[in-house]
């Protein structure tokens, strides 16, 4: 059995901090719109499935 020191529930709950704020920074160009032309070319050759299975 491991005896939790001060120091170590200290480091525990800065790690914990870490974490949390870790996964709260935003993603960078997460509000930037796509280029819609960009996606035109790629999905211009694309069909219908239904049509294409005919």
């Amino acid at each position: 059995m491991k005896i939790l020191t001060t120091k170590t529930l200290q480091r525990t709950t800065q790690l914990q901090e870490l974490k949390t704020a870790s996964s709260l920074v935003e993603a960078p160009n997460s509000d930037n719109k796509p280029d819609m032309k960009k996606l035109e070319r790629m999905f211009r050759n694309i069909t219908d499935i239904k049509k294409r299975n005919k």
